[in-house]
């Protein structure tokens, strides 16, 4: 352990050195989310992207001390053919699996009420739905390379149980203009996490949001979200039983993505298996302070600070819930592109030994 310890610290050194050098660089400034705008008579498209390359190092042994890989490098269309239809596709470049991540269609048909048809995040979790582009910590939720299962913290245990993520299926959603509190609503239906898994039974998923701003600059949400869930006991000749279960979920935001104080609080609530009764609690916290400048060339310095926990019921078999904290760093050459420093600390409940994990992204985004 000695041995990795140091190790780890030299690469550490090694990459902070590089942060040094590369501080005096910086590019134009640009807005998050704008990207470049291409206009025709038939149709205007806005092309966006990102590219993030992740160093990690892990405390697991038998796995690579330190490790370089490409997060993220996905390119993104918004595309507006009439003032009534616009169209959105997202794809993803690494990974093992290259693919479409989002691909939907829009109707605008009033700004309270609009109708999205096609894949998107099912809109459920602040959490899960806020971009990678500008969210504080590298990820939403804990990942250590080499860790046996996955430590259910927040994050990680609703997208395990399917309440969260994109999915396939119909939104209706908007903001009716004229009411106070600039409230927000949308309502889902989707395939679901058993698509083809339940043989000829026809399963599907709602989803539910409502957010209103009562002040500038806070944001308070809820919603929920009903899913089936099959009975795999009564395989063997017999017909698989479906039961729902459902989840629900609070949010606190206050602030931005701009300079300033930034808090996100999110809280759920649900069934792990509504066959055995067993529930689970979860809450993930985010707070980072950007400053308005930075010595030399970086436009902001943002120390961040993430919790996150989760406790599963007690017929639960497939994985440990725990406390996730994750103290960071992340420095600004412009609102999009940014060097993030995190060290994940994962603390499991019951005897299972603590573990870590640093990790530092370069972004490039546009």
């Amino acid at each position: 352990m000695a041995i990795r310890a140091a190790a780890a610290a030299g690469w550490a050194a090694c990459f902070l050195l590089i942060l040094l050098l590369a501080a005096p660089l910086r590019a134009a400034a640009q807005e998050p989310e704008e990207g470049f705008r291409f206009t025709t008579r038939a149709m205007e498209i806005v092309v966006s992207g990102r590219v993030q390359t992740l160093f990690s190092t892990s405390s697991i042994p038998d796995v690579p001390v330190a490790q370089w890989e490409m997060r993220r490098a996905r390119v993104e269309f918004k595309i507006q053919v009439h003032p009534l239809l616009s169209g959105r596709l997202q794809s993803e470049l690494a990974g093992g699996s290259p693919g479409v991540r989002d691909g939907n269609l829009t109707l605008h048909l009033t700004p309270g009420f609009q109708v999205l048809f096609g894949r998107a995040f099912r809109p459920f979790s602040v959490v899960q739905q806020t971009s990678s582009t500008v969210m504080l910590p590298i990820e939403r939720g804990a990942v250590i390379r080499g860790l046996p299962g996955r430590p259910f913290e927040h994050f990680n245990l609703l997208q395990s149980l399917g309440y969260l993520d994109r999915d396939t299926g119909m939104q209706i959603f908007g903001s009716p203009p004229g009411l106070p509190g600039l409230p927000f609503y949308a309502l889902a239906i989707s395939n679901g996490p058993l698509q083809a898994r339940s043989g000829d039974r026809s399963t599907y998923q709602l989803t539910g949001r409502l957010r209103v701003q009562p002040v500038a600059g806070l944001r308070l949400g809820g919603a929920w979200s009903r899913r089936d869930f099959l009975d795999q006991r009564e395989e063997g000749g017999t017909a698989l039983a479906l039961r729902s279960g459902q989840a629900w979920e609070v949010d606190f935001e206050y602030g931005s993505f701009a300079p300033g104080l930034h808090l996100l609080v999110e809280i759920a609530e649900g069934d792990v298996d509504p066959y055995q009764e067993s529930r689970f609690r979860t809450a993930q916290g985010w707070l980072g302070y950007r400053t308005r400048g930075a010595p030399g060339e970086l436009a902001h310095i943002e120390p961040t600070f993430r919790a996150s926990y989760g406790e599963l019921g007690a017929y639960s078999i497939r994985g440990t819930g725990g406390t996730l904290l994750t103290p960071g760093l992340n420095l600004y050459l412009d609102p999009l592109n940014r060097l993030m420093v995190n060290y994940d600390v994962w603390l499991p409940e019951g005897d299972a030994r603590r573990e870590s994990s640093l990790k530092m992204m370069f972004q490039l985004a546009f």
